[in-house]
């Protein structure tokens, strides 16, 4: 992802945009550290991406939950592995209830147990040309 930079512990802080009413996939890969030379097997992990308002915004009010999906071969190496966690968006998820906006995106572990964010950040949602 372009325009990107790692936090704390690997996490990926990222600005997203997105064009309501359209099919659309995000790819994440997940790395140990802040210098991001080694990635992170997320093998089995469950994920949930998540799309709010506002941060305060209850879980019930989200604009978008999405299931993320793991697949690719892992390996430490970041130039050798293609393992990714992707998010899906279907064009009918967003077609007419959400406003363009301004809002908050995370990727979530939600493995009981093991819950940890994966990436943040803010995610521009606007009107595509093209409506249904």
């Amino acid at each position: 992802m372009a325009n990107s930079r790692a936090t704390n512990d690997g996490l990926l802080t990222t600005p997203l945009v997105y064009y309501l009413g359209t099919d659309h996939s995000w790819e994440f890969t997940v790395y140990t550290s802040n210098a991001r030379t080694v990635c992170r097997d997320v093998t089995g992990y469950t994920t949930s991406f998540m799309v709010k308002s506002t941060i305060d915004d209850a879980d019930g009010a989200a604009l978008l939950t999405l299931e993320g999906d793991v697949a690719g071969n892992f390996t430490a190496a970041p130039h050798t592995n293609n393992q990714r966690i992707t998010v899906t968006v279907s064009s009918d998820d967003t077609d007419t209830e959400i406003s363009p906006q301004t809002a908050f995106w995370e990727l979530k572990r939600t493995d009981a147990g093991f819950e940890e964010i994966l990436a943040k950040g803010d995610i521009s949602l606007r009107r595509a040309v093209h409506r249904s």
